[in-house]
């Protein structure tokens, strides 16, 4: 396996995400997530799954603690308004639990209107009017599954390109007993938000979900983080939904395949290199952050190699060991990196922060622009909000 690494010494912050606290426990960013970037909207989006907040700033920012076009939510109790058909009282008023964030889905309304996993639910947020509701309560929707709801949260997730529904990763609190692991699952969740199920289960940190092509036909890859492994499914060519064990094998192998060992590909250095966050470019390469290793490794994934053999770039950001997700854009040459403080609960050390990286600058033969195609794909295709 010839892989080329890349060690960005003295690399900084582009984006320095803060807090208008004035109780300095409060000040910065702890787990900066999800960050995507939609060229529709010309907007780069993130969220703090720890403090529950969701940012947005233009695509063209220079960066800063307050970039270009900044807008920021809050999910509180404060600023929790019911809107349009949607009835469901604040369901914190019973549980005492934080809010969270852990995924944010732009949306075809306007650059503003998000769509969001929460603590509890799928909710809507208003980023102009700084207001926000659920759409979606796990617990209403996804019962006799043996799931403490109160001890969970929403983690990364997706659009399936095909249906337009949500598929979003549940996994245990940060208050919560490890216990709770047991209990990290995959919810589908139809478009209407009228019903949700359980589509993987057992799997107690699901992460990132990317559909992708492969000769004609779609794949999805799948984030297990504490399995240390990427999973593919096959698709359902009508539905886009995942195929799995239960319903058909496919060249006498069983879906899902474990498709990428973070462990060998990492040499058995790492005592937990989680796979985290995770974008597919152009159906070639998977980019992904891993977790406690300071890397994000690219995987090229249009090939029968075997698992370690695809691994093929990887970039170390030295003083910076929990990177968390990463997008690419605004340009292609792009790559946006999201990383978590070293104590999350606490805000003790540096962290939270968000990285650019020139992938052009030391590696020019990996992403090849057209003279026109100045700004990349968007990470997410846009949620149709209706």
């Amino acid at each position: 396996m010839t892989v080329k690494t890349f060690t960005l010494s003295g690399i900084e912050p582009f984006i320095i995400p803060s807090q208008s606290s004035t109780d300095t426990k409060e000040l910065g960013s702890r787990l900066s997530e999800g960050i995507t970037y939609i060229k529709e909207y010309n907007r780069i989006y993130w969220v703090d799954i720890f403090l529950g907040e969701i940012y947005s700033c233009n695509g063209n920012t220079q960066g800063g603690s307050v970039p270009d076009g900044l807008l920021k939510i809050k999910l509180t109790k404060s600023n929790y308004k019911s809107a349009g058909n949607t009835t469901i009282p604040y369901p914190g008023a019973e549980i005492s639990y934080d809010e969270r964030c852990g995924v944010v889905f732009p949306t075809t309304i306007n650059p503003n209107t998000v769509l969001f996993g929460g603590k509890h639910g799928v909710g809507v947020a208003d980023l102009s009017a700084n207001t926000w509701h659920y759409k979606l309560l796990y617990r209403d929707h996804v019962k006799g599954a043996g799931k403490d709801w109160a001890n969970l949260r929403s983690n990364d997730g997706n659009v399936n390109p095909i249906s337009g529904d949500i598929y979003i990763g549940v996994m245990k609190d940060f208050q919560s007993d490890d216990k709770f692991l047991e209990q990290g699952c995959v919810l589908k969740i139809d478009k209407s938000f009228t019903n949700a199920k359980i589509v993987v289960d057992n799997i107690k940190i699901p992460n990132s979900i990317n559909w992708y092509k492969q000769d004609d036909s779609w794949k999805v890859l799948l984030t297990d983080s504490l399995g240390f492994r990427i999973l593919q499914f096959k698709v359902d060519s009508k539905t886009g939904d995942f195929v799995t064990a239960s319903s058909t094998t496919d060249n006498k192998e069983t879906y899902p395949v474990k498709f990428i060992d973070i462990i060998k590909s990492n040499n058995e250095k790492f005592a937990s290199p989680e796979p985290d966050g995770s974008v597919v470019y152009k159906n070639k390469y998977f980019i992904t952050a891993v977790w406690s290793s300071n890397k994000i490794q690219i995987y090229q994934i249009d090939t029968s190699a075997n698992s370690s053999e695809r691994l093929k770039f990887e970039y170390i950001l030295p003083d910076t060991r929990l990177i968390s997700c990463c997008c690419l854009g605004p340009k292609y040459n792009e790559l946006l990196v999201t990383t978590a403080s070293e104590d999350i609960p606490n805000k003790m050390y540096k962290g939270g922060w968000i990285y650019k990286i020139d992938l052009l600058k030391d590696n020019p033969s990996l992403f090849c622009r057209e003279k026109d195609d100045t700004f990349a794909e968007s990470s997410k295709i846009l949620f149709r909000l209706l």
